[in-house]
């Protein structure tokens, strides 16, 4: 989906530059600037406020104001530089580090590329030049052109950069808010230069192109919210480049246009977007017969023999943008694929049936790890264990009683479930023995059914009320305070709050409800919103608004904050790693959003117009969904393998002979491994475990020793493994055979990555180059996530002094599923006199890791400047 975006981004600024560069050749650049730019700016004001929400902070002006300045900074940089030099050599130079630079951020910021991911960006390097290049005589380019034309380069990477670091929450305020502060920039620019001009306006100067220069600048403000949108849900290593990939074409001028009229003749109306001013937009409008020259411009009249394309001849252009069409097409697929680093594949579908005759609606994890679904007509509750096993209960209801409808665990270790018709609730054990409670009239209609933080089950009612049930059984209804009440659904609120919050579908309102049952806080919606589904992801509360394609966050129990998606949602649950999980009932799918509300991924069940409906993450870290037409019930791999916690242990640990019967426990894991796989490995010297090698054959829980390993010491790996995969090996400690207990591991120094085991690396990352007084990133990175411990971060100087400290104990913290980092931005010490400097971090793991990972010392040599 990033690459998808960073791609629509490119056109995007692609199209606007040909149309800004036809307007700009009528009446000059800095004209359409100022009308492009409101322009563009009105528009991305509307898209934040209305059609991409997002929080506005503080954070999100100051980005965008450094964005801004960035880019009118790319714009000066990039007129300066054509004005000097051969367009063919200066768009290449500024494409090429327009990508490079946000390649570079992303790697000191810890993003970890894959091998396709880097090929990607390899490739794209390929399309940029192959769109950039000029063939053709030239004559000298001056080394200050060269130079400005790095800079403009740079200052486009930087503002790529910029963009991508906006809050993930942010929608597309950033890029509002930069775009706002270039507007201002550039008529604030205009004004002086109307100020100091004297001179009256030619009585020829042609009419101004309004409708180039508005479209110029709607779709470069489009471009700009579609690659912010891109940055928050890929790498910016592989979004940025994309989003460069198509931004330059040729550089030639037409022929008869001297080489000093290139600025004018330019057909790039000058953006701060991923080619500055070296556009598509040049090989494109050069094919026009002809030209008028304004009299603000330099150049002269474009003649009709410039129609043979982009000064190389046709064959030639149409090979370049072949091959460059190749290279781009080959970087979107890498950076489609190239970007996953979970080790199974999200969205691989199970659909399980159920009954004859059911119509699940709800499904909920019970206490014994199997998942439990109501089922409808066919008056059942099935109990469906993680290896798909189903058991059906039939209710033992009277004619007139049925139709369970939702269903959760209590604090009794029993399930609960509402009965839709007949006014009862229902609760079975983890054997099937089921009980009926009565609500005060047959009439009711309870609806959803959640546990409270006092200990009781709460349920919605249809006829507008919320009712709470003990554990006795003992009913209390509450009556909702406003006119055309259907509560819906129900969630508890944040921990430690008193509070459920709830949908209306009938009065089209968020509300919650106190344990005493007696206030209400309550959020009216949009008419006809039908709000159906609700979660609580890390402590927020979102609901779906099924009838106008929108999710809702509620902000502050005041005000909701929308979002909109295709489908007709309706069920929500929130899945491992504070993800949102959607059921979208119109496209036969359910979504992966995360806790800012970014998509992650859509996945099609298998079965045509199944009905998606209510959905709640199983013990195994993966989503269930009930298919209330298909009469199933489908599991949805979330991708999210086991990690350790502790790491497994053999016994007994001393005395060990050849022949001893030894065990490997478990050690503890997250995300709920259902097997476990083992393998044994024999170690020649205990201090080193690069003489640790597999034992062929030893992959059960146990394994004994023979006499050919007396002296050695044995060691075993642990994998678990849930419906997603299996996770990263955890180690052991070692035992001896016939021999002393192993030494502690020896201590490990070494340059910027360094091996603490077998196929575990840390790698420390920090800026080559930088100024005292700068705030700057500094992180160690592990290549697992199997791993505790701190790091210590300083800078050294040349006589092995602690000049400065980082950080004196920072966490390895998750990154992603396979790997952990420690990071701290902190101000490089003004006090830090220029010169080379070393940065040293020391990583010492957890007392429970250290018989596994020894004390390992990373540094790398940094310069540092004024």
């Amino acid at each position: 989906m990033a690459a998808v975006l960073a791609l629509l981004s490119s056109l995007a600024w692609g199209t606007s530059d040909f149309l800004g560069g036809i307007a700009a050749r009528r009446v000059g650049s800095i004209r359409v600037l100022a009308v492009s730019y409101p322009a563009g700016a009105v528009l991305i004001t509307f898209l934040a406020l209305v059609i991409v929400p997002g929080r506005w902070s503080w954070s999100a002006v100051g980005i965008g104001f450094v964005a801004g300045i960035v880019g009118a900074l790319a714009i000066g940089l990039l007129y300066a530089a054509l004005s000097r030099g051969q367009m063919g050599i200066v768009s290449p130079i500024t494409a090429v580090l327009s990508g490079a630079v946000p390649v570079g951020v992303g790697v000191v910021l810890g993003e970890s590329l894959s091998a396709l991911a880097l090929a990607g960006v390899a490739v794209a390097g390929v399309a940029v030049v192959l769109v950039s290049r000029e063939s053709g005589p030239h004559r000298r380019t001056p080394p200050r052109a060269v130079v400005l034309a790095a800079g403009s380069g740079l200052a486009i990477g930087v503002y790529l950069s910029v963009i991508g670091t906006a809050p993930a929450d942010s929608g597309i305020w950033v890029a509002t808010m930069g775009r706002w502060f270039s507007t201002i920039l550039v008529l604030g620019i205009l004004a002086i230069l109307i100020h100091r001009s004297r001179s009256a306006p030619p009585s020829n100067r042609p009419s101004f192109p309004w409708n180039l220069a508005i479209a110029a600048g709607v779709l470069d403000a489009l471009a700009n919210a579609v690659f912010q949108l891109a940055a928050q849900r890929g790498l910016l290593a592989v979004v940025a480049v994309i989003g460069s990939s198509l931004s330059g074409c040729d550089g030639h001028v037409g022929p008869g246009i001297p080489e000093r009229d290139a600025v004018s003749h330019s057909t790039s109306r000058c953006r701060p977007g991923p080619a500055g001013c070296v556009g598509l937009s040049r090989c494109l409008v050069k094919k026009s017969p002809s030209f008028s020259s304004s009299k603000g411009d330099t150049g002269r009249a474009f003649p009709a023999r410039s129609a043979n394309l982009c000064h190389g001849g046709g064959m030639r252009a149409y090979s370049k943008v072949a091959a460059s069409v190749v290279s781009i097409v080959a970087l979107v697929a890498t950076g489609l694929v190239g970007a996953s680093t979970a080790s199974a594949a999200p969205g691989d579908v199970t659909e399980i049936g159920l009954a004859a005759g059911a119509t699940p609606r709800d499904v909920a994890p019970g206490p014994d790890g199997s998942m439990w679904v109501t089922g409808g007509a066919s008056k059942t509750i099935a109990k469906v264990t993680m290896t798909g096993a189903v058991t059906a209960y039939a209710l033992p209801l009277p004619a007139n009683v049925g139709n369970p409808w939702g269903i959760a665990a209590g604090p009794d270790g029993n399930m609960w479930f509402t009965l839709r018709d007949g006014g009862k609730l229902g609760r079975i054990t983890m054997q099937g023995a089921v009980s009926v409670i009565d609500l005060p009239d047959a009439t009711m209609r309870p609806q959803d059914i959640a546990q409270g933080p006092d200990g009781n089950m709460w349920f919605t009612e249809l006829g507008g009320r919320i009712g709470r049930v003990t554990m006795a059984g003992a009913v209390t209804m509450f009556a909702v305070p406003w006119a055309n009440s259907q509560p819906h659904s129900i969630v508890q609120g944040p921990t430690g709050s008193s509070r459920l919050y709830f949908t209306d579908a009938g009065a089209d309102r968020i509300a919650y409800v106190l344990v005493d049952g007696t206030t209400y806080g309550s959020v009216p919606l949009a008419t006809a919103s039908d709000p159906t589904g609700i979660a609580n992801v890390d402590g927020a509360i979102w609901f779906a608004m099924s009838a106008r394609n929108q999710l809702g966050k509620l902000v502050a129990d005041t005000t909701v904050l929308e979002m909109s998606v295709p489908g007709a949602p309706s069920g929500m649950a929130n899945g491992v790693g504070n993800t949102l999980w959607v059921s979208l009932t119109a496209r036969n799918s359910v979504a992966k959003y995360s806790a800012q509300g970014a998509p992650l991924g859509e996945y099609t069940l298998t079965s045509p117009n199944s009905g998606p409906t209510g959905l709640s993450e199983g013990p195994d870290s993966n989503v269930w969904v009930a298919q209330t037409t298909a009469g199933k019930v489908a599991r949805v791999l979330s991708g999210a393998v086991p990690v350790s916690t502790a790491a497994p242990t053999i016994t007994p640990t001393t005395g060990v002979q050849a022949g001893t019967v030894l065990t490997a426990s478990d050690g503890a894991w997250s995300l709920s491994p259902g097997s476990f796989l083992y393998q044994w490995q024999a170690c020649t010297n205990g201090a080193d475990a690069n003489t640790c090698t597999n034992i062929p054959g030893a992959t059960a829980k146990t394994y004994v020793p023979t006499a050919a390993q007396t002296n050695q010491f044995i060691r075993v790996t642990v994998q678990g493994v849930n419906g997603s995969g299996p996770g990263s090996p955890a180690l052991s400690s070692l035992v001896g055979v016939g021999t002393t207990p192993p030494p502690a591991p020896t201590p490990v120094s070494g340059g910027q990555t360094v091996t603490i085991a077998e196929g575990v690396t840390l790698t420390l990352r920090a800026r080559n180059r930088t100024r005292a007084g700068v705030r700057r990133p500094f992180a160690v990175i592990a290549n697992t996530a199997n791993i505790k411990g701190k790091v210590r971060i300083s800078i050294i100087d040349s006589a092995g002094r602690e000049r400065q400290v980082i950080a004196k104990g920072r966490w390895l913290k998750p990154l992603g599923a396979t790997s952990k980092r420690a990071i701290k931005r902190k101000v490089v010490s003004r006090s830090l006199t220029p010169g080379t400097y070393t940065v040293r971090a020391v990583y010492t793991p957890t007392p429970a890791f250290r018989d596994n990972y020894p004390v390992a010392t990373m540094s790398k040599t940094i310069t540092i400047r004024r």
